[in-house]
């Protein structure tokens, strides 16, 4: 197996990847060893040289890295199995029972960029990055057999389209995202590409952002992370 490129951080006093956080971004990183191969794996190391963990990369992103193991352990379909089980299990503990729930959280499940919810019968799946949305066909078939659902979705354009079927002339949807990466042109720009596939049109009835316990700094916009709408379905 070839050996993965090698990121060396540049120095500090104590680095916060070392206290526990997944992600190095480019201005940290000092220099790298080999070539970096967007959505694969890269091994990284302090500037002294010792081993901190491993992840994936993409350079075309500011995070360069996440972190993904601490361990020199292999990634691959039993990394990816373990840590879905690992979060299920949490879960199942903690919520037993609950028909709607949110089953891997990204970062706090050391899957970075990976989010899986249940709705009853159905399992939505989505991924944020460019190494997770490579695997969504194994992460699909895992999902199938820890939960057997009726269906798996993967983003938004697909749980809308499945709304939509649903509701009858004059019915409510009402759709959230939480993601910093989705604006809201472009949640919007989702939800009428699903309306287009299944022939519905729509009235928009409210605009919704966030409360103001949630303040917004326009210089920063991932603080703008919380939209929503509100459609009424014509005949």
């Amino acid at each position: 197996m070839t050996p993965a490129p090698a990121v060396f951080l540049k120095a500090q006093q104590l680095h916060r990847v070392l206290r526990g956080h997944a992600w190095i971004y480019r201005g940290e990183i000092e220099r790298v060893e080999g070539a970096l191969v967007d959505g694969a794996v890269a091994d990284v190391f302090t500037q002294a040289g010792r081993f901190v963990g491993r992840g994936y990369a993409n350079t075309r992103s500011e995070i360069t890295i996440r972190l993904l193991t601490r361990a020199r352990e292999a990634i691959d379909e039993a990394f990816w199995k373990q840590r879905l089980e690992q979060a299920v299990q949490y879960r199942r503990r903690r919520y037993p029972g609950r028909a709607a729930l949110r089953w891997v959280n990204g970062e706090a499940d050391a899957l970075p960029g990976l989010i899986v919810d249940q709705y009853d019968r159905t399992i939505v799946l989505q991924t944020n990055t460019l190494a997770m949305d490579r695997q969504k066909t194994l992460f699909t078939r895992l999902l199938v057999e820890l939960f057997s659902p009726e269906a798996v979705l993967e983003n938004n354009k697909e749980i809308h389209v499945r709304a939509l079927t649903l509701l009858n002339p004059g019915g409510l949807l009402a759709t959230f995202c939480c993601s910093h990466h989705v604006s809201a042109p472009l949640f919007l720009e989702t939800i009428l590409d699903a309306a287009a596939d299944v022939n519905a049109r729509l009235r928009r009835e409210e605009l919704f952002t966030a409360a103001p316990d949630h303040p917004v700094l326009p210089a920063i916009p991932e603080t703008e992370y919380l939209k929503g709408y509100l459609f009424t379905l014509l005949p």
